[in-house]
């Protein structure tokens, strides 16, 4: 598999015609392990609470956990995800080619960004404020990466390339770092980087 690495550092896989299917068979993973997905979604939620937020766009909502903590809480949920799954409160955008269509508070990508054939969209999303959660590339050891994951993964960032993704798209980094690795470490050392962004062009 190749790879190019663009200016901000992000890393992108080149040929991008053979993705995996994303259907109900690759949600069955999380629907095991829904106490941990509920965990994370309620993590999830106090980060996005540091910024306000009355409307929330989840892209790539999966199980949908993190919509629903957010209806509990009297937000106006919204989300797209490729298998669509019917999340109670929430309200789906469909249209894969142009997912994200009216304006939102907030619009977060938790694990999304990464499985994306672009990236460079965000530019022209109408939000005030961005989440991203994404695995953090390691400085060595790219090849044995636990998150490579070819055809799955389609870019991968470290903390700088990520901020320099964002700030080269309008965003300015509110925050950046590892608050999800308190729940999912797997080794130690970074493991999921999280940014919050805010659009300010």
């Amino acid at each position: 598999m190749k790879y190019l690495t663009r200016g901000t550092g992000v890393v992108e896989q080149v040929d991008k015609s053979n993705i995996i299917n994303y259907n109900e068979s690759y949600l069955e993973k999380y629907d095991k392990i829904k106490d941990l997905c509920y965990n994370m979604a309620y993590l999830r939620y106090g980060i996005a609470s540091r910024v306000k937020f009355n409307s929330v766009f989840d892209f790539g909502y999966g199980t949908g956990e993190f919509l629903e903590v957010c209806a509990k809480a009297n937000k106006s949920c919204y989300g797209y995800d490729p298998i669509n799954r019917k999340i109670k409160d929430v309200y789906t955008e469909c249209n894969p080619s142009s997912p994200i269509n009216n304006h939102y508070d907030l619009v977060t990508f938790f694990d999304s960004l990464e499985h994306m054939k672009d990236i460079d969209f965000i530019k022209n999303i109408k939000c005030n404020y961005v989440i991203v959660s994404v695995p953090c590339m390691p400085n060595e050891g790219f090849n044995n990466w636990l998150h490579k994951r070819p055809n799955e993964h389609l870019y991968h960032f470290n903390v700088s390339s990520l901020k320099n993704h964002f700030e080269s798209k309008g965003y300015k980094c509110l925050s950046i770092g590892n608050p999800e690795d308190v729940i999912r470490q797997s080794e130690l050392k970074p493991n999921i980087i999280t940014g919050i962004f805010e659009k300010v062009l």
